[in-house]
This record gives structure tokens, sequence and C-alpha cells, in this order.
């Protein structure tokens, strides 16, 4: 029997308690700490990191990152979720950066042309940014209607308006791994925001607000169309849950969508192959390469990582690329030509099909 004196050192915390050679090999095995925290020492976690879009745990380095840094965060973008009402919902415009976010403002009124000139007035005086010289995004939530009136009319006065469309396609990853535009960048936000991901340890900070870090962590995501996609909750349940619009959040996601566009962080995350579908065609074989030339999911490796702006010019003109010494000819007609060649017979015929000059595979087949 134990004695009462040391019994109060050692009794079970929780009914069957696991003991001290379990609980080692839990600390020492598990991969994730939630783990450690659930099955070890019997601390149920408080956020779900299967279905939570972003983790509040995750949050916490970059609120100190801000602070540390008494909230100097430089100022080249901006995110606009708007509301009409002068007594319901606020108007909320994020200012920021690469480097984070710098401020939120917020405010109420029903008249788009009031809330078009006050942004400007904030940006010019707050920022030194006039946003009618084109050179500093400002991404608007188009949702509902009520942020196309304010974003069209600051684009008649040359502003750089990009219209964040949340029921939209998808822009970054095009291959359908998110079913919108919503799901898709309010995942990307969480991504930067996780340690574990391509960011790393690199903060993107943003000041400490209760209410922007409990509608960041709300959403909850679940698979759809079969489990080949990732869907978020609609954002109607999460008003229900708060009892509010996430209309913090969701201007802060519309930051990050300018801040995207303005560092070309697109090209990252292509660059980074987990992401965006850096797929390594596995064979040079020009027929197989000729079923996938209008599959962004396959490139070479090797291929450079193309601008917006060239991305944009192929997807409304695509270029015709050319050999060397040869007539010019699209892709699709050479490698049809040269699809005959490595079949050995011209189509309809038993003859065979002199080799076409080709100047554009290298000697060891990798590029074209």
């Amino acid at each position: 029997r134990i004695p009462d004196e040391d019994f109060e050192k050692v009794k079970a915390l929780v009914p069957r308690q696991i003991d001290l050679e379990q609980y080692q090999s839990i600390i020492d095995t598990s991969k994730e700490p939630w783990e450690v925290e659930c099955y070890a020492h019997a601390r149920f976690p408080t956020e779900d990191p299967v279905r939570q879009v972003i983790l509040g745990s995750n949050l916490e380095r970059h609120v100190e990152e801000y602070r540390r840094r008494a909230g100097r965060i430089a100022v080249t973008c901006f995110g606009l979720d708007v509301a009409r009402s002068k007594s319901g919902d606020e108007t909320i415009l994020m200012a920021g950066s690469v480097d984070g976010v710098a401020r939120k403002h917020a405010w109420k009124d029903d008249d788009n042309m009031r809330h078009v000139k006050k942004i400007l007035r904030l940006c010019e005086s707050e920022y030194g940014i006039d946003l009618r010289d084109g050179t500093n995004p400002i991404c608007i939530d188009y949702a509902g209607g009520y942020g196309a009136g304010v974003g069209d009319r600051l684009q008649e006065l040359g502003c750089w308006v990009i219209k964040f469309q949340p029921a939209g396609r998808a822009v970054v990853e095009t291959g359908g791994i998110y079913v919108n535009a919503r799901a898709e960048w309010y995942m990307l936000l969480g991504r930067r925001f996780d340690p574990n991901d391509i960011w790393q340890e690199k903060p993107w900070p943003f000041p400490p607000d209760d209410e922007l870090i409990e509608e960041l962590t709300s959403p909850v995501k679940f698979p759809a169309r079969g489990g080949t996609a990732w869907q978020i909750e609609p954002k109607d349940d999460i008003k229900k849950r708060l009892g509010r619009s996430p209309d913090s959040a969701d201007a802060m996601v519309c930051l990050y969508r300018a801040v995207f566009e303005l560092y070309e962080l697109e090209n990252v995350m292509r660059q980074h192959n987990e992401y965006e579908v850096i797929a390594e065609a596995a064979t040079s074989d020009p027929i197989v390469l000729g079923q996938h030339l209008d599959n962004p999911r396959i490139r070479r490796a090797n291929d450079p990582v193309k601008t917006p702006e060239e991305q944009e010019y192929e997807r409304v003109d695509p270029p015709v690329r050319m050999t060397e010494g040869i007539e010019s000819r699209p892709i699709e007609e050479i490698i049809d030509d040269f699809a005959d060649f490595v079949s050995g017979y011209e189509r309809g015929s038993n003859q065979r099909v002199k080799p076409p000059t080709l100047d554009f595979f290298d000697n060891d087949g990798d590029d074209w």
C-alpha cells in the first residue's frame, strides 16, 4: 500500500490514467503536439487542426511580432470589405504589405461616394499613397454588390482595383483543389500563418484584435467534389455562430490577395512544389506531351516561372513557339509531325517518314 503522504503525489489525475512507460512512449512517438496534449497530459484541444482553416495557436507569434515592431510596418496594399450601413456592419479597410498588416480602419456609412472619398483621403493622409496613381493595389470584396459600387468608382478614377469574387474560380491553384476563390484565399492565408508551411518561422504580423482573431479562426473546411477539393462553410453559418459578419477577416483576406498580386507571390508558391503543380512530365514522348499542351498542371521543371502579365498574354492569345531554320508554325503542328515520326509511319500510308528538322528538342530530349 502506498503511504497516504506519498499517494497525494502519485494519485491518478484522470480515471484509468496510463502508466509512466505508456506516457513516455506517447511523448517519444507522437508526431503531432496535440496528440501529446490529449493522450499524455489529458489536456484536450480547444481547436481542431483537421477542420479549422486557421488555428488560433498559429496566430500568437504573428501578434507578438507586431508588438515587437510596435506596429512599424510598411504599407503598399489595401484590402476592403464594404458595408452600406450607418447602424449595422462596419466597412473595414486593412492596410499593409508583404511585411504584415499595419492597421485596421473601420467606419459606418451608407453612401458609396462617401466611402470612395474616405478611402482616398485615408490612404493619402495616413500613408502618403494616392491610389489614383494606380501603383498600389486595393482588393475589394465584390460579394453582395456593395463592394462593386465603390470598386467601380475607384477604378474609374485610375485606382488599381482587384475585384475579389468569393464565389468565383480559384486563381492561383487552377487545378481544382479549391471549390471557389473564398476557399482558396482563406486557406492560402491559413498557410501563411502556419509555421510548418512554406514561410515557416517568418511572421506576417498583424495588430492584436480579439474580434479579428475570432473571425479568422471561425471558418471550418470540409472536402467536396468527392473528396477532390476543399470547401469552406457558408458565410451565413459563420454569421450565426459569431452573431456578426466576419468583415475584418474578409478584409484581411482581401489585403493578402492584394499583397499576393503586387509582390508576385504566386511565383513563390509555384516554386514550392507541394502547392502549385510544377509537375515534371514523366516522359519526353511528344504524343504524351501533346495531350497536355493545354493543361496548366503539367509543365517542365526547368520551364521559367512566368509573370502574371505573361500568363495573361498566353491566356488571351497563345503565342506561336518557333523553331530555328524552318518555317514558323505553332508547336501543336510540329508535335503532330514529330508524333508521326516516332510512330514510324505517315498517317494513311506505309511509307517511312523522314525525321522532321526540329530544333526545339535539345540533345537529351528534355526541353521543348
